[in-house]
């Protein structure tokens, strides 16, 4: 829940900053299955602290961590494969979609560009790779700057899911259960009030 970093300038610094704290969330929802996962995306990977995370976590799995930009990821192994795509484009989306057209995938983690238009194109030319019993899940969303991210839950707890026109390729009766989980990472201002509440989405589907 809290990353300690140690840096060296004219002298050393520590410093301790709150993160997301997912990790807590993702061992809810695997923790029984993970040495059972064989295939994984994760869309946005950094420098690569991520796919290291998933590589110890799900030990039997292949990752494929896509970005634009793997100069500062310096992460390897034969069970990652790195995947130049930008999730902004359709025609990326679907040149690797057509690479792996013979893979179904258990679990796919867009923590990418989170811009709102860029999250929904992805789920909605991804959700067909999804395998059954599978997971998409959504990081780092709030409802001030994903509103229609978030609306894809609020919709399902209201049993009013039948279809959403901007998600034309998602079939929702595939899905089982949509969790909404709070960020630990809060967002206050001068005054100390709450100014926007991220969050992550665990898609479900039968």
């Amino acid at each position: 829940s809290f990353n300690h970093q140690l840096t060296k300038s004219k002298k050393y610094s520590r410093t301790i900053l709150q993160t997301h704290n997912y990790a807590s969330s993702y061992d809810q929802f695997f923790y029984e299955t993970k040495d059972s996962i064989k295939n994984i995306i994760e869309i946005g990977c950094l420098n690569g602290s991520s796919s290291a995370v998933l590589f110890y976590y799900f030990k039997n799995a292949n990752i494929f961590s896509l970005d634009i930009d793997f100069s500062a990821n310096n992460v390897h192994s034969k069970r990652i494969s790195r995947e130049i795509m930008d999730q902004s484009d359709v025609a990326s989306i679907r040149k690797f979609l057509d690479k792996k057209s013979n893979s179904k995938f258990n679990i796919i983690i867009d923590d990418g560009s989170h811009k709102q238009d860029h999250i929904l194109l992805t789920l909605n030319e991804f959700f067909d790779s999804l395998s059954s019993e599978s997971f998409y899940i959504i990081e780092d969303i709030s409802y001030k700057n994903q509103p229609k991210v978030l609306n894809i839950y609020d919709q399902f707890v209201s049993n009013n899911i039948g279809s959403i026109n901007y998600l034309n390729k998602v079939s929702f009766n595939k899905i089982k259960n949509i969790t909404r989980i709070e960020s630990q990472q809060n967002f206050y201002n001068q005054n100390n009030e709450k100014t926007s509440q991220q969050y992550i989405l665990f898609i479900e589907l039968y």
